[in-house]
């Protein structure tokens, strides 16, 4: 995904990922999808909100990306259900895409799946609305 940031070449030696990388693109229906790599934690909280804050204001869909987390803490999880319902209140609606086996258990844990709009990507290809339906 080119929008997602990496760590400078190191000399002679290959691209080392960042510690936390957030991107944005928006789709052909005008839906926004905020990618998140590396730590969601109390020292990435206030970027990610922001981020969050400017997608909702450019789309009625937000699609939240968290495939490329390695990381998540439960300050960050309480962002995301904060976000949801600001979003639904506003009359819009946040998709959030799975992220990896340790994400899921903390949103198990904390109840968020079943609060949360929670669905798995189709494919790269295919249309934020259509990975949200």
């Amino acid at each position: 995904m080119p929008f997602l940031s990496t760590a400078p070449e190191a000399a002679n030696g290959p691209r080392l990922p960042q510690a936390f990388a957030l991107g944005t693109d928006t789709d052909a229906e005008q839906a926004v999808r905020v990618a998140l790599v590396g730590e969601l934690d109390i020292a990435t909280v206030r970027e990610t909100d922001r981020a969050l804050r400017r997608a909702e204001a450019a789309a009625r869909l937000v699609v939240l990306d968290l495939r490329g987390l390695e990381f998540i803490d439960a300050g960050a999880a309480a962002l995301i259900l904060a976000a949801d319902r600001r979003i639904r209140s506003a009359g819009g609606r946040l998709v959030v895409v799975r992220g990896p086996a340790e994400v899921d258990l903390l949103f198990e844990l904390l109840g968020l799946d079943r609060q949360l709009e929670l669905v798995d990507w189709p494919s790269a290809t295919a249309s934020f609305e259509a990975a949200a339906a």
